[in-house]
């Protein structure tokens, strides 16, 4: 199953507010991106969508992944897939 939510936070050094990002509202360009992946490769003769597989299969392993950066000013951006 693909990701439903994120968490967002921004703020100065350990501190830092949560905002929940609702994915679940973006599956629907997502599925729509595969089906003109799709579609192309379909167009192109490339066998049965490997490209269109390989979208899903790495969307679907995207939770858990934990991005934290600190710029040099203190301001800390966390961003984790759900």
């Amino acid at each position: 199953m693909p990701p439903a939510i994120a968490l967002l936070g921004v703020g100065p050094g350990s501190w830092w507010v949560p905002i929940p990002v609702p994915l679940i509202l973006l599956w629907p360009f997502f599925f729509l991106a595969l089906a003109v992946v799709g579609f192309k490769e379909a167009a192109a003769d490339a066998g049965a969508f490997p490209r269109t597989r390989a979208l899903w299969l790495a969307f679907r392993e995207l939770r858990g992944v934990k991005v934290d950066v600190q710029s040099a000013t203190g301001t800390r951006v966390f961003f984790w897939i759900v």
